[in-house]
């Protein structure tokens, strides 16, 4: 097992700087070499660590924003609500998307949502 692993990780250099017919070829080698099947051969060349993984996600960004998700009963009572206007919209505000009003109550956690349509229908 540890010699697969070790035809993998040196291929896996050789793989990475390969044109796509090269990547083909060694890929075939790979298997005939080690008895894995491609996908899986493939699977083990972009091993992807646990550090690689956290760079890697979307949502990054909940990790490094504040969120206070606890207000004290004497801060405020039930039914105080925080309203927020949230825009579905991805990276862009340029085309058609979808709008959403946010109602939470800051005790309880209770939420409502409501659809609005977007600045292009107005």
């Amino acid at each position: 097992m540890q010699e697969r692993l070790r035809v993998i990780a040196e291929t896996a250099v050789w793989y990475r700087a390969a044109t796509k017919l090269e990547k083909g070829r060694i890929l075939d080698e790979l298997t005939a070499l080690t008895g894995y099947n491609r996908k899986y051969a493939l699977h083990e060349e972009y091993a992807i660590t646990d550090t690689l993984r956290a760079e890697l996600t979307t949502n990054h960004y909940k990790t490094n924003i504040p969120v206070r998700t606890f207000y004290g009963s004497d801060e405020q009572p039930p039914g105080y609500l925080e309203i927020d206007t949230v825009f579905h919209s991805g990276p862009s505000l340029e085309h058609k998307f979808c709008c959403t009003l946010n109602a939470t109550d800051t005790m309880t956690g209770w939420v409502e949502l409501r659809a609005l349509p977007n600045r292009a229908q107005r």
